[in-house]
This record gives C-alpha cells, structure tokens and sequence, in this order.
C-alpha cells in the first residue's frame, strides 16, 4: 500500500474491515469489495484478483463485473419483431403523433414500403433513391 501498482495490476486495500480490490481498464476505475478482511477472505480476494488480472491481459474483461460478482447477467428481453412497415407505423402514431391514414406524406411512403415487401434497413436508402416520386398524387380517400 502507499505504491502505485503496475498497468493491469489489481491492487488490495482493507476498507472498513473489507477486502477492496481496484483496478483501471481503458481509463475507467473498477472496484469490488466482496470479502471480509480475514485470512480466508484475503485468499478469495487474491484468487478473484489473478483471474481479473488474466482477463484484462487476454481481452476477456467483463465490464458489467456479473461475472466477478458470481452473478448472472440478466437475459436480454426478446420483443416480437415487427416488419419495417409496422416499425414506421408505430413511429408515426406514437412519436409524430400522426395518423398514415390521413397524413399525405406518411401514407404514401408507408404505401411504397408495403410495395417492396420484405427488405433490411441496410438497403432502405438505395431503394429510396431509386424511388420516382413524381407524377399524379393520390390523395387518401380520393
């Protein structure tokens, strides 16, 4: 203690009668206090040091800390997917506060991403630059 440890190196400090274990990855500073500061506590705290210290040198850090802490990660949440049409939608009901079905604007894009059918949204700005907009406008209801 009172000495700057080596690039890596998690450093073991007592903190109110804790074992505190710090480190730095990538400019953020991480700390864990899990173990009492007793013998026993100290080893648990030495072992749980040398695997993060050999997670950090061979890049398999895990920055939620779940796995140091003997935890698991919450599982991720799976939604329905919805086709972009549904997506845009929802978008506009919701965020634009619209209605495709009144709205000029919306319903004909909404109607022209029903005519492609199913595409990514890796492609949807080529398809639109493709797309001719010019000509007669049909209005809804008309």
């Amino acid at each position: 203690m009172g000495f700057k440890n080596t690039k890596g190196a998690v450093s073991l400090t007592d903190w109110k009668g804790r074992v505190r274990m710090c480190w730095r990855q990538l400019g953020k500073r991480y700390s864990l206090t899990l173990f009492p500061n007793n013998k026993k506590g100290l080893l648990q705290a030495k072992k749980l040091a040398l695997e993060i210290e050999s997670d950090l040198f061979n890049d398999r850090f895990n920055a939620t800390l779940c796995k140091y802490k003997g935890i698991k990660p919450p599982q991720e949440i799976e939604l329905p997917t919805k086709t972009m049409v549904e997506q845009f939608e929802h978008w506009v009901k919701e965020y634009k506060q619209m209605d495709c079905d009144k709205n000029v604007d919306y319903y004909h894009l909404r109607n022209t991403l029903r005519k492609w059918g199913a595409f990514d949204q890796e492609t949807i700005l080529a398809r639109l630059n493709k797309e001719s907009f010019r000509g007669s406008i049909q209005y809804p209801g008309q």
